[in-house]
């Protein structure tokens, strides 16, 4: 497989954006990370909001979830099914417990 990932940092996005990971809108002016690649020789881009990029990098099941790729809104939905998320420190604002 050929599988990559490229990302970058936007510290000032110049339009409105939705988020890849939970579908909720990136305002103007907002902090996002942008990603682009190929997963199973499909190519895939979109923007990400800062706590779907928190759940990305820190949280311990989002490996889990991810090792077979996720699709448009899947870090909110599998955070939202999290059976840890009662203890969860990097839970997504748009979960309730």
């Amino acid at each position: 497989m050929n599988d990559f990932i490229n990302e970058h940092e936007i510290n000032h996005t110049r339009k409105l954006h939705t988020c890849f990971g939970c579908q909720e809108p990136i305002p103007i002016g907002s902090h996002a990370k942008y990603q682009s690649g190929m997963f199973e020789n499909n190519f895939f881009d979109g923007h990400f909001c800062n706590q779907c990029e928190k759940i990305q990098d820190e949280c311990p099941y989002f490996h889990e979830m991810a090792a077979e790729g996720y699709c448009e809104g899947d870090i909110l939905t599998n955070c939202r099914q999290c059976n840890q998320a009662k203890d969860c420190k990097i839970r997504h604002k748009g979960v309730d417990v």
